[in-house]
């Protein structure tokens, strides 16, 4: 009897010991709570919606590092003056080791997501529509790599450690990179579903048109007139897409020219909303201090000690038209002239992009005018005290932060990233007398809004 005991015990302990193993090794089997699996996110709407969501750190941002839009624009532009040259256009100083943006990881995330958005649980249409939003993006990668370093490798499947061609492939030709380029977004404005958001933060069919005008315009001009690349055949090609584009925005996309608050204020309420002007801006980043999402633009644009005290040069200044529609450069002694008449009677959108006579800040609770703001004053050697500033930003200083400059601007809401007025021949060409803000958008570095402001940077493109 004793010994039947033991062997019941022993199976008993035997029994005990394959439950816990088992149970052990179904549980180191199970995928970890915060991983998620391929088919979790490729299978379904909801993880394709998720994944996407990330291709939009790809875009320019307004933060308050060295490379938001806006100091690059101010370190770079040719249409105004800082305090000091920037390394990058300095003789002997800028080279390979300082130069940065050689880096591709935003690709393989692109390319990992086109190449595995094949799941059928997930409907055609639905897939489809993502993997434009992911071809957009890689658009937009490359059109950026190829603005700063030309030839490129075009890569467009995610990459394993054994692919060595290609981890070590040279640059392929600039047709082969741009006209893959172009394949991309002709699929994107073919699949993307979103017509409209009233956020103007997400990408739209219509974003994408823009998108494709702003590019081809580029290759456009590019293959034109840098006639040693033997491409001059192909350019008006591209700007035929270039227009076409812009057309389709403007016939079907449903936006048009600000003119809410008059001609004193429609074109800087652009700049000083709390939320884009939705029938001109097609895309922002849109900033939100209940959020926390703002930057230091006010503060590094009028600080007397932070920032690179930008100024728009006379040369830019000049371009601003008499208000009648005649070019200022034509009054005889417009070259000598004291701010405070060189400023009188010109377009409107002049005094809402500098400070001119008459601007006013608040001061300590008190509205009073800005030095060398009276119109009636005489500013030494036609300058006034303020500088060309500019006058139209749209960023919110940050929270703490002293305020300075233009009130305005503390509680404004976004920086516009594509405009209608990219798109509009006579805004852009100036057929209607139209000088834009040059800079008020912003550079091709990086960031939160489409490349490059259509006024923006040294590289800005618009449809002329």
């Amino acid at each position: 009897m004793r010994t039947i005991k033991k062997v019941y015990k022993i199976y008993f302990l035997l029994l005990a010991a394959a439950v816990a193993v088992t149970g052990c090794t179904k549980n180191l089997e199970q995928a970890p709570q915060s991983t998620a699996t391929r088919d979790a996110v490729f299978g379904s709407a909801d993880g394709l919606q998720l994944y996407a969501n990330s291709f939009y750190n790809i875009l320019p941002a307004i933060g308050s590092d060295g490379n938001s839009v806006y100091k690059v624009d101010a370190n770079l532009s040719d249409f105004g003056a800082r305090n000091g040259v920037p390394d990058y256009i300095r003789t002997g100083v800028w080279n390979s080791r300082q130069s940065t943006g050689w880096s591709w990881g935003n690709l393989r995330s692109l390319n990992y997501f086109i190449a595995n958005c094949t799941n059928p649980a997930v409907a055609k249409p639905v897939r489809e529509n993502y993997i434009g939003l992911a071809r957009f993006f890689r658009a937009y990668f490359y059109y950026t790599m190829v603005q700063k370093f030309g030839n490129v490798p075009w890569i467009s499947k995610p990459l394993a450690v054994t692919d060595s061609a290609l981890l070590y492939a040279p640059r392929d030709p600039r047709t082969l990179v741009m006209d893959s380029v172009l394949a991309d977004l002709n699929y994107a404005i073919s699949h993307i579903t979103l017509l409209t958001d009233n956020t103007r933060s997400q990408i739209t069919k219509w974003v994408a048109y823009g998108l494709k005008s702003r590019i081809c315009l580029f290759e456009g001009t590019f293959r034109r007139y840098q006639t040693s690349y033997g491409l001059t055949a192909t350019a008006a090609q591209w700007l035929q897409d270039a227009a076409s584009a812009s057309k389709a925005v403007m016939d079907s996309a449903g936006m048009s020219l600000n003119t809410s608050n008059g001609t004193d204020l429609s074109y800087r309420t652009l700049f000083i909303n709390a939320t884009p002007v939705t029938n001109e801006v097609m895309l922002s980043d849109v900033t939100s201090s209940a959020l926390a999402v703002v930057n230091d633009a006010n503060w590094w644009y009028t600080s007397a000690t932070y920032g690179v005290r930008f100024s728009f040069t006379r040369t830019f200044v000049n371009t601003y038209l008499n208000i009648d529609g005649t070019p200022f450069t034509s009054i005889p002694g417009y070259d000598t002239l004291p701010f405070n008449k060189e400023t009188l009677n010109r377009d409107k959108r002049l005094q809402q992009t500098i400070r001119t006579p008459g601007y006013t800040r608040i001061n300590g609770g008190v509205v009073a005018q800005a030095p060398g703001g009276d119109p009636g004053a005489v500013c030494p050697h036609g300058i006034p005290l303020s500088g060309a500033q500019p006058g139209n930003r749209a960023e919110p200083r940050p929270v703490g932060a002293v305020p300075q400059g233009d009130p305005a601007l503390g509680r404004s809401g976004h920086i516009a990233g594509l405009e209608q007025a990219d798109l509009h021949p006579a805004r852009v060409a100036g057929i209607d007398g139209e000088v834009h803000a040059v800079g008020r958008h912003g550079g091709t570095e990086r960031g939160r809004q489409i490349a490059g402001g259509a006024h923006g940077s040294n590289s800005r493109q618009s449809i002329r």
